[in-house]
């Protein structure tokens, strides 16, 4: 094991950056953020965000807490507490949080630059 890639990050320390009405906490960065990355991201109840997509990078969401229905791909979808979406680089998608909001846990690969995302917003 190379233990310069090993990385330890206490959660409650993260500070969370606003994206729209999205809470973002980087939690893990693969080595140089190329490989992957990993972020825990909330909205608060009812909150809207608006259509779009990655074109460089998949995404695989867990959803950890709460409620969240909209559009992946053109398909209706409503995810709980134990689903999770697996997103190719380049599918549009929109949500909005349930009643109580939503927890999820997003994994990027590559991995995705928070000062520079991966983001286009769709029509």
């Amino acid at each position: 094991m190379n233990e310069k890639s090993v990385q330890i990050r206490r959660f409650a320390a993260r500070k969370a950056l606003r994206f729209g009405v999205l809470r973002v906490k980087a939690l893990l960065d693969g080595p140089g953020g190329k490989r992957l990355s990993v972020q825990h991201v909330r909205m608060g109840p009812r909150a809207k965000a608006p259509a779009l997509c990655h074109r460089r990078t998949d995404e695989i969401f867990f959803v950890v807490s709460g409620t969240v229905s909209g559009r992946i791909g053109g398909k209706k979808v409503s995810l709980r507490k134990g689903d999770c979406a697996f997103l190719p680089a380049g599918t549009v998608h929109e949500f909005e949080a349930g009643r109580g909001g939503v927890e999820v846990l997003d994994v990027f690969f590559p991995g995705l630059d928070l000062k520079r995302p991966d983001v286009e917003a769709a029509g």
